[in-house]
This record gives C-alpha cells, structure tokens and sequence, in this order.
C-alpha cells in the first residue's frame, strides 16, 4: 500500500497543532495554580506537580506505549 504525504501531512499538522495547543494550556493552568494558591499544602503541590509530570514528560518520553509497538 502506498501512502501518499499530501493526504497525510494535513491531518498530522492540525492534530500537532490541537495538541501543542491542549499542552499550553495545561502547562498554563499548571502555573497559574502555584501562583495563585501559594498556601495549600505541600502534598497539593506534590500531587498537582506529579500529575502534570505524568500526563506531559512520560507521555513524551515513551510514545510507543500508544501505538502498540
């Protein structure tokens, strides 16, 4: 089967764009909640900092965990 690049490359730049975009504002509100919430518990933090961690550095870190390869 032959794949041709203009079928394919439109569809994989706007799905890197939609999440390039998602990450942002994850990583945004991510900010935005140690700035405005300085006071909560350090085990809040903990577990906010583990979970962005998680979602955004492991999932970046090992890609083939998604495809079944």
């Amino acid at each position: 089967m032959e794949v041709d690049i203009q079928d394919t490359f439109g569809a994989g730049f706007i799905g890197g764009m939609v999440a390039a975009i998602l990450y942002g504002i994850t990583t945004l509100q991510t900010y935005l909640y140690y700035v405005y919430y300085p006071r909560d518990t350090n085990g809040l933090k903990v577990l906010v900092a583990f979970i962005w961690y998680f979602l955004y550095v492991t999932d970046s870190a090992f890609p083939d965990c998604f495809t079944g390869s």
